[in-house]
């Protein structure tokens, strides 16, 4: 029986040329080590199949991925049980990045991607302009701190936001963090 990979190469399939695989392995004392495989299939000058090989221990990498997720857990249960969120503006992309609870919070589809205006249209119509005047004033290095109401599903909910108003350079792009 062939390998799945070689049989890939062997059918045309450009994508089966180089495959990165994650293996736990177990090592002779009976631990495991986590490495990374990266094969590659290739032809030599008298067509036959040769196969190159790296390896490299990730054991550390999925350790401190899997120490940021129970933090990330942490974070989020945290959130829900105080009933607040965060929320991070790309003003580069006009994109926000919200924590879960404020998805809840807002009555929005989790991961449902944000803009500002997605924001403003869940403001109570009443309270739109003192709320963009606040938010036009934070953008200029004011203290952003604002009680206002949301419809959510046709429910009126008040929320207080509020936050520091700080820009990050993140990969070329600034970033409004509140």
């Amino acid at each position: 029986m062939i390998c799945p990979a070689i049989a890939a190469i062997l059918a045309g399939d450009p994508h089966a040329v180089s495959q990165t695989h994650e293996i736990e392995q177990i090592c002779k004392g009976g631990s495991t080590v986590w490495t990374e495989v990266k094969t590659t299939l290739l032809h030599s000058d008298t067509g036959a199949l040769q196969v190159l090989g790296v390896s490299r221990d990730i054991s550390a990498r999925r350790q401190m991925e899997a120490a940021l997720r129970r933090k990330e857990e942490n974070l989020n249960r945290a959130q829900a049980m105080a009933q607040t969120g965060n929320w991070v503006l790309d003003i580069a992309t006009n994109r926000l990045e919200s924590s879960p609870e404020t998805y809840r919070l807002f009555g929005l589809p989790q991961g449902q991607p944000l803009t500002a205006e997605d924001f403003f249209v869940c403001i109570h119509p009443e309270d739109r302009e003192v709320v963009a005047a606040a938010w036009q004033a934070a953008l200029q290095g004011a203290r952003y701190a604002i009680d206002h109401r949301i419809i959510v599903g046709g429910e009126e909910r008040w929320v207080h936001e509020g936050g520091i108003n700080a820009m990050l350079r993140v990969n070329h792009s600034w970033r409004q963090v509140w």
